[in-house]
């Protein structure tokens, strides 16, 4: 029996700016013009068939964004998701739901509000 399909990711890393981890935000922080990449992973690796990003722009429903797998191993797989460029103050919402066979494992919900520079 296979174990269950779990989704990881921690949008802040492991808190260190110098030291980027497999599952986080890039920006972790993002300003009005970036464009943000977000990291998650699958376990176990070579298991989940899909993956599937939904989100949300000031509560508005986006274009739902398949993922692309940047590596497939045996105890995970790295997926990378990029938004478009976001505007200052635009409020965020996002999960993941990745499939195996007719399964589905949905990820928290994650969130951030795009700060303005000064």
């Amino acid at each position: 029996m296979q174990p269950p399909l779990t989704i990881v990711h921690a949008p802040y890393g492991n808190g260190s700016p110098y030291v980027p981890t497999l599952a986080e935000r890039v920006p972790q922080d993002p300003v009005g013009g970036d464009m943000v990449t977000l990291w998650f992973l699958t376990t176990p690796g070579d298991a989940a068939a899909s993956v599937t990003l939904y989100w949300t722009r000031n509560g508005r429903p986006q274009t739902p964004i398949g993922g692309r797998p940047q590596g497939r191993y045996e105890s995970f797989d790295q997926w990378v998701f990029e938004l478009d460029v976001v505007e200052a103050g635009d409020e965020v919402t996002y999960w993941l739901d990745a499939a195996i066979g007719t399964a589905h494992s949905v990820s928290d919900t994650f969130s951030f509000v795009t700060r303005r520079l000064r």
